[in-house]
């Protein structure tokens, strides 16, 4: 099945949005007609360029991209390291080794930033928001 024009130009819009040409989606795809591709190859394309904007966030916070291999917070420590910022919030404590500069945004809590930091740099957070560094 071949994409419908609300697909395809959200695709397009997407890409620009990150400052990504035609011709580079073209390579993606595999393709010069990308409003012929299949669907699932625009989903794959669009599931992309998301972990590249997600990339680009993280690269803005400041936060590493975590190295193949090494693992991932867990749940539990996104979890406890969101509600620690919040107390944080609403005491406006700023104390600690560690900022959450780019973990905050426009008041939300960045969780999806916190889930793809390595464990090891998440604990380190967790203590510095506890204060047992």
């Amino acid at each position: 099945m071949a994409l419908n024009q609300n697909q395809y130009d959200h695709m397009i819009a997407y890409a620009q949005r990150l400052g990504i040409t035609t011709d580079q989606l073209e390579q993606w795809a595999n393709t010069y007609y990308l409003d012929r591709i299949k669907v699932d190859v625009y989903y794959d394309i669009i599931g992309r360029l998301q972990r590249l904007g997600r990339e680009r966030e993280m690269q803005a916070a400041g936060i590493p991209a975590p190295k193949p291999g090494v693992p991932l917070a867990t749940s539990r420590q996104v979890e406890y390291a969101r509600d620690l910022i919040a107390r944080r919030i609403r005491s406006g404590d700023d104390s600690g080794y560690f900022s959450a500069k780019g973990l905050v945004q426009d008041g939300r809590i960045r969780t999806d930033i916190l889930a793809r930091m390595p464990r090891h740099e998440i604990s380190a957070l967790i203590d510095s928001l506890r204060g047992t560094y």
